[in-house]
């Protein structure tokens, strides 16, 4: 799977070179060197060269890379429209919503870890490059937050404890221009590893 995950990065990365460069930066909100892109994604540094997508220094072979190169070469210009905000359902109908999505496998997937997130939070906001919600339009739940997966994708999570009666919850919202800067079919992709990567964060002990 790796090798196609390579594979697949490669050929985003050149239509991204193919296609020319100069407004690369504005687009993605990135610091540009040369012919290379710096900035921060999915909690890690990130660095676009013509080679591939490196995270933290190190070759991206997997989800993560692919989803940073999607990312590249689809984003506009437009600057982030927060609100108002939209579920995965209206943007993505009916696919985006059902139980089997990765946008509710990672809800769940946060859900099973909200006491971990919830002790964890400030560490995970900054890691993100995010904010605490709290007083904020939308905010909903016991604790709410925004996270940027990308520079120009933000998630608005709001978190529901468990109770005597139901059990935990989240809900992820998105901006409400968010197929500005990523395709339709991408956009649960991106909240799947955000959620893989918030709880590791969340119960790495450290």
């Amino acid at each position: 799977m790796t090798e196609k995950f390579v594979e697949t990065q490669m050929n985003y990365v050149k239509q991204i070179y193919d296609r020319g460069i100069e407004d690369l930066e504005r687009r993605i909100l990135a610091r540009r060197e040369r012919d290379e892109f710096f900035f921060r994604a999915f909690g890690q540094d990130c660095r676009l060269t013509r080679e591939g997508v490196f995270m933290d220094g190190v070759r991206d072979t997997e989800w993560a890379g692919v989803l940073v190169s999607i990312y590249a070469l689809h984003a506009s210009e437009q600057e982030v429209r927060l609100h108002p905000l939209q579920s995965f359902k209206e943007v993505g109908g009916t696919v985006a919503a059902s139980p089997n999505s990765w946008v509710a496998v990672a809800q769940n997937e946060l859900a099973v870890h909200i006491h971990e997130i919830r002790n964890c939070r400030e560490k995970i906001i900054v890691t993100f490059d995010g904010h605490d919600n709290a007083g904020r339009q939308g905010a909903r739940g016991d604790f709410s937050f925004t996270l940027y997966p990308l520079p120009k994708v933000p998630y608005f999570y709001n978190f529901y404890s468990p109770d005597d009666e139901f059990g935990a919850s989240v809900t992820g919202l998105i901006a409400s221009n968010a197929r500005a800067f990523l395709p339709l079919d991408t956009i649960g992709d991106v909240a799947f590893v955000t959620a893989k990567k918030v709880v590791e964060l969340a119960t790495s002990g450290e």
